[in-house]
């Protein structure tokens, strides 16, 4: 990649720090990005040319600051390439193995089983050789992987049975695709409701497993479940078998995360740090709306963390490296691009490292909400952050959700309520011609909850000290230090948090500025 860049290329890529926005992808952020052997980096995917859906990529020869758009030679998809017919089983995204001068990806299909595609062309191949790897269809495929100390790779999908449970699938070759053993994992437990949740989630038990290598080889596995955690799974055979699945220290329902392996020892781990709202009672709710479960669900995918670690053991970080920027809009369920996904979702990620220690990363879902950044990784091991709303609420969520008709209709959102604002900047009560984030509790009925709030992200710590600057007009407020993201209109927040305050009225009198400053210790479980 850097062999392509000129000087003047360099310094831009150097000098990139936090979080930068790139460009849009042209598809769902988990399978399209490859490199190819010049250097050249590939997005794949689909757009609307002339009221039809066409395969494309986008391509970047300057390590991923600039992107132009081509038309794809080759029939296919760079995202999914699940259940995809025989007459679109062309090459697309795909990874390049130099110790074999070879491509390889795979696919699966409905009624003919998973595959394995290799070619020596590259990712316009439009008829790969076609490699068995099982009759039994393996959804979700991850590019494969190669192990770091020998020849085998591996690919990470999951299996459904008629029950809809999902098992992860390790599946490796240790010839680059020639042939494949496949070892299914025990899926997650059922899951069932804890308080404040009282009913049924959207089922999930293992779905869209990644995997790396830790520096001791053993392997660890992280699968996406519908409990509050991601589960775990560990392997010390290079993936021939695996322990039994227990909840991860990592927090996400639902949400699709995934492993970047660095050349300098560096683990990056992506996926959303975020707490689903709790699923009230079900009674009145229609079965399915349009097809999808009248539930809450997808409630938590606003927000795409990252972490980085040196062991696979310890991490660092917990960073909000993009917030949707349809996060807080009222017209969110109809906002968006009809022929893209209906999840307007910051959740599936890939990621590929870039030179100068930086990486690349694809995030999120609806051609409105994912993007692709760049961002050096140090900026996840700071430990200061400052907000002062000189950028209005680019960095905070304040949404409030309505009683809106959940179920993918139309163009609407994926199971997901509709939003209005809620915490917003007004002029300050002393004015000085400056703004305050005023926080309110609304009484409207159409709202599912009435309490404003919002949510703000710094870097993950045992120990820290928090400032704010506030000023009580009525009743008061509760602040929670929490170790994942929540709505900021979660009416339980509280009971889930770590540490929670109430500040009112009696405590600081009404007509002047306070500095409230907050020392917390997780350890002492002082604050």
């Amino acid at each position: 990649i850097e062999e392509r860049m000129s000087q003047e290329d360099k310094e831009r890529l150097k000098a990139i720090y936090e979080p930068t926005i790139v460009t849009v992808p042209p598809d769902d952020s988990r399978r399209g990005l490859c490199v190819m052997p010049d250097g050249e980096i590939r997005a794949y995917g689909e757009e609307t040319l002339n009221g039809e859906r066409v395969s494309c990529y986008y391509s970047s020869v300057d390590g991923g600051l600039t992107w132009k758009a081509y038309s794809s030679k080759g029939n296919l998809r760079g995202i999914s390439q699940d259940n995809i017919s025989a007459d679109r089983c062309g090459m697309g995204a795909c990874v390049y193995f130099p110790e074999v001068g070879r491509f390889v990806t795979t696919w699966c299909c409905k009624g003919e089983g998973s595959f394995a595609l290799l070619s020596e062309i590259g990712p316009e191949d439009p008829c790969p050789r076609k490699i068995p790897i099982s009759d039994q269809l393996f959804l979700h495929p991850f590019q494969p992987k190669k192990l770091r100390n020998d020849n085998r790779i591996i690919v990470t999908a999951y299996q459904l049975d008629k029950a809809y449970n999902a098992n992860p699938i390790c599946c490796y070759s240790d010839d680059f695709g020639e042939s494949w053993t496949s070892v299914k994992l025990e899926s997650a437990p059922y899951y069932e409701p804890t308080y404040p949740t009282v009913d049924e989630r959207w089922f999930n038990t293992g779905n869209e497993p990644v995997f790396m290598e830790m520096p001791n080889g053993r392997l660890m596995l992280i699968a996406r479940t519908y409990h509050d955690y991601f589960y775990v799974y560990y392997s010390e055979d290079r993936g021939a078998s695996w322990t039994k699945g227990e909840p991860s220290h990592f927090h996400g329902t639902n949400t699709t995360p995934f492993f970047l392996e660095m050349s300098d020892g560096r683990f990056l781990f992506f996926w959303d740090n975020t707490q689903i709202l709790p699923e009230t009672n079900h009674e009145n709710l229609p079965k399915y709306i349009d097809g999808d479960p009248g539930f809450i669900i997808f409630s938590n995918r606003d927000a795409a963390h990252a972490a980085v670690s040196r062991d696979g053991l310890h991490w660092k970080g917990f960073r909000e490296i993009l917030l949707s920027v349809l996060r807080n809009r009222p017209d969110f369920r109809t906002y968006g691009d009809p022929d893209s996904s209906l999840d307007k979702s910051v959740h599936q990620f890939q990621s590929i490292e870039l030179p100068f220690g930086k990486v690349l990363v694809s995030v999120g879902q609806n051609a409105y909400s994912r993007k692709m950044l760049i961002f050096d990784p140090l900026w996840l091991e700071e430990t200061e952050r400052h907000e002062d709303f000189s950028r209005g609420l680019e960095h905070v969520t304040t949404h409030m959700l309505v009683k809106s008709l959940r179920g993918s209709y139309g163009k609407n959102a994926h199971c997901q309520f509709n939003r209005t604002n809620g915490a917003l900047l007004m002029p300050t009560p002393d004015s000085c011609w400056q703004e305050a984030l005023q926080i309110c509790r609304p009484y409207d009925p159409r709202l599912l909850f009435d309490r404003q709030g919002v949510v703000w992200n710094f870097p993950l710590m045992t120990k820290g000290e928090i400032e704010i600057q506030m000023q009580i007009l009525s009743g008061g407020l509760r602040i929670c230090l929490c170790d994942r993201w929540f709505n900021a209109c979660d009416d339980t927040v509280y009971e889930l948090a770590s540490f929670s305050f109430k500040v009112t009225r009696d405590v600081f009198p009404k007509g002047c500025w306070h500095k409230v400053v907050i020392r917390f210790d997780t350890e002492k479980r002082e604050a």
